[in-house]
């Protein structure tokens, strides 16, 4: 159907007769009928990517209306949250018929897209003809097919196995922006060395899920897997937590003594979550430990050499820390060996649709329901900057699920949330609001936009036009 499709667009170009395509892209009575006909869903676009044709099968897979996409470009729709990619765009950019899945993010579901790019007679392309087909009857047909009782049996111990496997990995662990690539390169590369790592971001960016996504695909993965939460440990408690005691060592010990974490951690790991907040003493002992992996418990004369590989992990600025001689510059070296530094959500925003889309299908499986964000709502929480990082959005997203039904609008999202990117006009003339109004806006479409062609063709002015208020405004941002 696609290529039937494309080809008659090609014809409509190479006979003047058949079709009048002009600068305003105007599709023929011909291609309108071809197009509303099909079962499956077409969308038609220009050289630019704006949408000129949606029929109405493509509304009925996806709940948007032809009226809410026809003269808008595909990558406004990817940024107002209508779907997680635009294949059209990497259509255009290979050249080339491209299909991939596609998700719906306001209603869920996974969709196949072909786009076929066609071609003028100077071999450029003049527009796309994407085909859109729902894939939920077949994926649950598939998952029916999947219940077969005897092949079920056949596998349990290898479904088994992958379940354990799949288990180990966060359900949250998101990495698709440039900044989280590499520090999923450098977890790689590292994943089975002994050296000691630093992991540094702010609370909330995921620490601790990426040591225990790292802790899964090691060569460590067999062994214990322990976490010492620094901050939340009283220091006499956590000196005998990490090394042990033995009997009698002070009031209320085990007659029998106890192993401390280091010693059951043997060829396992152990992270350290807030380092910085180690007392004095007890650094100095990590210190005497990290040198040569042996250590003497609470109260005992032997010394217990072990395997264990130390994972440390801060929210705080350590550099400052050492200035102020509040932590050791010599066991700083010792757990830098190999720094990894995870950048908030707010620099990150590219990960923003792929973590709310995430969240969203985890808490509907979870809570069983059946709720979405709204594209608006998606402009929302891209624009909000995330104190609480991918904490707080995951948060947020759980308590949406809970407190809503069907379709969540952001007159349902917190305030703070949803008022965040609203202009504020401290003015009561009118040309001083008109001038502040632009400043703020152009200011905060500049976090979601990659270029001033971009940025221009958003707002729906010309580059001179915009560069010369940014000019007027002092609006300095390299594009």
């Amino acid at each position: 159907m696609l290529s039937i499709i494309a080809q008659f667009v090609q014809n409509c170009l190479n006979e003047k007769d058949v079709c009048i395509i002009n600068t305003s892209c105007l599709v023929s009575r011909e291609l309108d009928a071809v197009v509303d006909a099909a079962y499956d869903g077409i969308v038609v676009t220009n050289r630019e990517g704006g949408v000129l044709k949606v029929n109405q099968s493509y509304s009925k897979i996806t709940g948007v209306l032809p009226e809410q996409m026809v003269g808008k470009n595909v990558s406004d729709l990817l940024n107002l949250g209508f779907y997680d990619q635009s294949i059209v765009q990497m259509a255009f950019r290979e050249k080339r018929v491209v299909t991939r899945l596609q998700n719906i993010l306001h209603n869920g579901k996974e969709v196949l897209v072909s786009v076929s790019p066609v071609f003028d007679k100077e071999n450029e392309i003049y527009m796309a003809v994407s085909f859109i087909r729902d894939l939920t009857d077949l994926n649950n047909t598939n998952k029916q097919l999947q219940e077969n009782k005897k092949l079920i049996m056949k596998y349990k111990s290898e479904l088994q196995e992958t379940r354990d496997r799949l288990d180990a990995i966060p359900y949250n662990f998101i990495a698709r922006s440039e900044q989280m690539l590499k520090v999923m390169d450098i977890l790689i590369r590292v994943k089975n060395v002994d050296s000691s790592l630093l992991i540094m971001g702010e609370s909330g960016v995921g620490k601790s899920m990426l040591v225990k996504y790292l802790h899964s695909i090691s060569s460590r993965k067999d062994y214990p897997f322990y976490v010492i939460n620094c901050g939340a440990i009283p220091e006499q408690l956590l000196e005998s937590e990490l090394f042990g005691y033995e009997k009698g060592a002070f009031t209320g010990a085990l007659a029998s003594g106890k192993p401390g974490i280091f010693e059951l951690a043997h060829k396992g790991i152990v992270f350290l979550d807030e380092i910085t907040e180690l007392s004095p003493s007890l650094q100095v002992k990590l210190l005497t430990f990290l040198q040569d992996k042996q250590f003497m418990r609470v109260g005992g004369t032997k010394s217990i050499k072990v395997d264990v590989r130390i994972i440390a992990a801060t929210n705080q600025d350590i550099n400052k820390l050492i200035d102020k001689k509040l932590f050791r510059e010599d066991l700083y070296y010792r757990i830098n060996v190999i720094p990894i530094t995870i950048p908030p959500l707010r620099e990150r925003k590219d990960e923003m649709i792929s973590l709310i889309w995430h969240f969203t299908n985890f808490f509907n499986n979870k809570y069983q329901k059946k709720t979405f964000f709204s594209p608006d709502s998606f402009d929302c929480l891209y624009a909000y900057h995330w104190p609480g990082n991918i904490r707080e959005l995951e948060n947020l997203v759980e308590r949406s699920i809970i407190m809503n039904d069907g379709m969540i609008h952001p007159n349902r999202l917190p305030e703070n949330i949803r008022d965040y990117n609203r202009p504020q006009i401290n003015t009561n003339n009118l040309k001083e609001a008109i001038a502040e109004f632009e400043k703020q806006f152009i200011s905060q479409k500049l976090d979601q936009i990659n270029s001033i062609d971009e940025l221009s063709q958003l707002l729906g002015v010309h580059r001179t036009t915009l560069t010369r208020k940014m000019e007027r405004y002092k609006i300095k941002k390299l594009l």
